[in-house]
């Protein structure tokens, strides 16, 4: 098993964990509700992404589910 011959500095290991720092993550507001949201994200208060009902949460999403069977059944 390797064991290493040197202990690290504090210098040396200061400078190797200089670029290891956390990041803001990046925030949209939803174009529905205005809530701040993740980008690419379904938005947790109203259920809608890019514009459109695509969660249970919207009251949208269940009436296009809807339509979507009725035309289905059509075909």
């Amino acid at each position: 098993m390797a064991v290493p011959k040197k202990r690290t500095g504090h210098s040396a290991q200061g400078h190797r964990r200089s670029n290891w720092k956390a990041t803001k993550p990046a925030v949209t507001t939803c174009s529905n509700c205005g809530q701040p949201v993740l980008t690419h994200t379904v938005c947790s208060a109203c259920g809608y992404y890019k514009g459109k009902a695509v969660s249970i949460k919207s009251s949208d999403h269940v009436e296009a589910a809807v339509a979507v069977k009725e035309e289905k059944t059509e075909e």
